[in-house]
């Protein structure tokens, strides 16, 4: 009987030695904690600025963006081709998301993609953004893409990958 209160006591003496860990901040981030290499420290009042560095991307995935000359208030589309790296393959099973951050001028319906709006194979994805100018000139646009990427022994998760480009609009 002794034996069994004893077992408890210490139990709960380490519950409470945790639960005091936790509460007094031992988990907390050092301030000798570098930023990771390649990575932008987030700004909260910018999406996508936690973005990983568009150099350090190249050694997992490419993208390139298609877009041709638009004309005022005609519907027209960009079609977004991401590519892995060498020795990588799309991530089919991640929850792709992709938000439309910047598109002044613009009129498009949709501002938020997922996997499922995607057409994806191993090899590549595709996203097609439709849109309908309303204006003319040059309209930059700014996407950021939330992506993976596996090899045969990791998954790279691409938490915030910045896409740009410009709609020339006639």
């Amino acid at each position: 009987m002794k034996q069994s209160q004893f077992s408890r006591g210490v139990v709960a003496a380490l519950v409470i030695t945790l639960i005091s860990i936790v509460a007094t901040g031992c988990f907390k981030k050092s301030q000798n904690d570098k930023p990771r290499k390649g990575v932008v420290a987030p700004n909260p009042d910018k999406p996508c600025s936690g973005m990983v560095d568009p150099e350090a991307l190249k050694k997992w995935v490419s993208v390139s963006v298609e877009t041709t000359p638009a004309k005022l208030n005609q519907p027209a589309t960009t079609r977004i081709v991401w590519k892995p790296a060498s020795g990588f393959k799309w991530n089919k099973e991640y929850p792709v998301n992709i938000e439309l951050v910047q598109s002044s001028g613009l009129k498009i319906g949709k501002r938020n993609f997922t996997r499922t709006d995607m057409q994806a194979s191993e090899k590549s994805a595709t996203l097609r953004v439709p849109f309908t100018p309303a204006k003319k000139g040059s309209i930059a646009v700014e996407a950021c893409a939330r992506i993976s990427v596996c090899n045969d022994n990791v998954c790279k998760i691409i938490p915030e990958q910045l896409v740009s480009w410009t709609v020339t609009v006639n």
